[in-house]
């Protein structure tokens, strides 16, 4: 499994149109933002469902997480 992250919203469309021809499958996570004295997201949810996400996805093979942060 690859992890693609993108921090702008108008660059996922594009970021994933150039990764798509590369796997079989792509998942998209949206997740809060990760504030820079913890290093987590601001949002609790995501802490706790990150490693879950990536977990399961890994078992998918040729697959890409692409992830976008949400303020």
């Amino acid at each position: 499994m690859r992890v693609k992250r993108v921090s702008e919203p108008n660059d996922l469309e594009s970021t994933l149109k150039s990764e798509s021809s590369k796997y079989s499958r792509i998942f998209v996570f949206f997740f809060g933002a990760e504030m820079e004295d913890t290093g987590e997201s601001w949002c609790p949810d995501c802490v706790i469902a990150d490693p879950k996400v990536r977990l399961w996805i890994s078992k998918v093979d040729n697959c890409l997480l692409g992830m976008i942060e949400c303020i």
